[in-house]
């Protein structure tokens, strides 16, 4: 009896450490339950079966690792190019992820670099970098190899300008100049890598909590980005001076060290701020308006017409310095053009004779640059022409264009000859020569007439013209009265032919641009057959 109660005793004690094994059995719940007080609802989570959604995949009496549902791996963000190790897939999928089965994040999209944006540079992945760029309108600048965030912002401000400081014959001196050449002069000084020597420079934009670093990184060079070399706060021994000079097109004043200081203005020579930071051009004088001959603001702009210079004769005098803004605007004739402007010169500059096209005429463009006119020949024969369009209002451009005559001569209907997208030519006739009207150039040509073999002959043989004139004869010895075409004897009648015959180009009787006489007369052209 007593072994029998053993014998049920053990069973029982079996049967309740097997229950007690089954109830302690967690499964890999695809997602959890959601529970009345909203807690509950989490993906991949190991828990008794009956706490598994089953709306979702069977419970897996298995680690979540090795479900094909809840496995880990990385998944990254396409817009933001974040990472996150170890994430299941079904968790990726559900954050709108794209997950890979490295756990830890080693793939292409998740490598660091240097993302460049214009003036900023920081540490990102590349997916990161394309997602920000494509946002801001800019292309890709995107540099791996580059993972330290100094070295990453170096590759934007190594141009950036301010006050280099260091030590000279025992005195605090400055130099405004780049970062990078700054960063240069240190590492001659002490010897430091790029990376120890640029720390300091950074230290002040990116801040550091180690006191004693901050201390222990400050050598004999450090630069202050944006800030003059007159600085009282720097303490150097560079002093403000009524002295200007050029750089960049603008006037600008200098310190007692030969660095300059923020753009020449008059009235703000006695302010401090004015000699402690960089002013922006659109903080400074004359912004946009080119100071154009001003004597107190120095704020040049070539766009605008204007660009630094000494003083010369008939200029505004500076109430500082020497230099002031020149103005490149030209004077002509009485007349004045602006920086750029281009015209047709007139009969007073290289344009005589061409009012009539006279033989041995030429064309020119005038141009205004930089206070100065010069020319520009439109080419022997007239082959080419002046144009000149008002583009803005008081503001020219003239160019050079291609006279288009040759097949002027062969037109001919009005209609045909006037067609200005062809040709360049206009058609003649008045009521005395209506039967030779014909297409000729509107600007007539110009021919190498005293050589032999050339067209000149031919083009001009096409301004011949025979008008029969009728006598009566009268009663008395050899009286003869005109009765038809009597208009033909008159010297009205010759200039009518005449300039006929010049429209053809240098042809007919006619001086050349100079006023010398041809070696035709009127008595030469006109004869009685």
């Amino acid at each position: 009896m007593k072994n029998k109660l053993l014998v049920i005793f053990l069973i029982g004690i079996m049967i309740f450490l097997i229950g007690g094994i089954y109830s302690e059995q967690l499964y890999c719940c695809e997602k959890t339950k959601v529970n009345n007080d909203g807690t509950g609802g989490v993906w991949c989570e190991m828990a008794e079966e009956d706490e598994c959604d089953i709306s979702f995949s069977s419970p897996a009496a298995t680690s979540c690792e090795s479900t094909s549902y809840c496995r880990l791996g990385c998944c990254y963000n396409t817009k933001d190019g974040s990472c996150s190790l170890n994430t299941p897939k079904k968790v990726c999928d559900e954050k709108g992820g794209v997950w890979n089965q490295d756990s830890t994040c080693n793939i292409q999209q998740c490598q660091k670099g240097c993302c460049i944006q214009g003036s900023n540079a920081f540490i990102d992945t590349i997916t990161g970098c394309k997602y920000s760029s494509s946002n801001l309108g800019i292309s890709l600048n995107f540099n791996q190899q580059i993972t330290n965030e100094i070295e990453c912002r170096l590759q934007v401000t190594s141009e950036n300008k301010g006050a280099c400081v260091y030590e000279e014959n025992s005195q605090k001196t400055c130099k405004f100049t780049t970062q990078k050449e700054c960063l240069e002069l240190r590492k001659q000084e002490t010897g430091e890598t790029t990376a120890e020597a640029s720390k300091s420079f950074f230290q002040r934009i990116f801040g550091s909590g180690d006191k004693e670093a901050t201390q222990t990184t400050e050598r004999s060079v450090e630069f202050y980005e944006s800030k003059l070399c007159t600085n009282e706060e720097l303490e150097t021994n560079c002093l403000k001076t009524k002295k200007t000079t050029c750089s960049n097109d603008r006037v600008y004043f200098t310190d007692s060290c030969g660095n300059i200081g923020n753009i020449y203005d008059s009235s703000k020579y006695e302010d401090v701020s004015y000699w402690t930071r960089v002013y922006n051009l659109d903080e400074s004088c004359g912004y946009e308006d080119g100071s154009k001959n001003s004597d107190s603001c120095g704020n040049c702009e070539y766009l605008l017409g204007s660009i630094c210079g000494l003083k010369r004769t008939g200029d505004t005098t500076p109430r500082i310095g020497d230099y002031l803004c020149r103005s490149l605007d030209c004077s002509y004739q009485g007349q004045t053009y602006s920086h750029g402007e281009s015209w047709c010169a007139t009969k007073t500059y290289g344009n005589k004779g061409t009012e009539q096209n006279l033989p041995g005429s030429e064309y020119f463009v005038l141009k205004c640059n930089n206070g100065e006119v010069t020319s520009e020949s439109c080419g022997s024969y007239r082959e080419k022409i002046c144009e000149e369009e008002e583009v803005v209002k008081g503001f020219s451009v003239a160019k050079c264009i291609a006279n288009n005559w040759k097949d002027c001569y062969e037109q001919t209907s009005e209609k045909d000859c006037e067609n200005t997208d062809k040709r360049d030519c206009k058609w003649t006739e008045s009521k005395w020569l209506n039967q030779f009207a014909q297409c000729v150039p509107k600007n007539a040509p110009g021919f190498d007439f005293w050589e032999d073999g050339t067209d000149a002959e031919s083009i001009c043989a096409r301004g011949t013209i025979k008008c029969k004139v009728t006598y009566d004869k009268g009663l008395f010895g050899d009286d003869y009265d005109c009765k038809k075409n009597c208009f033909c004897l008159t010297q009205e009648w010759k200039d009518l032919v005449s300039n006929t015959c010049s429209a053809l180009g240098d042809c007919g009787v006619s001086v050349n641009y100079i006023g010398q006489e041809g070696y035709n007369e009127e008595v030469d052209l006109f004869k009685k057959i």
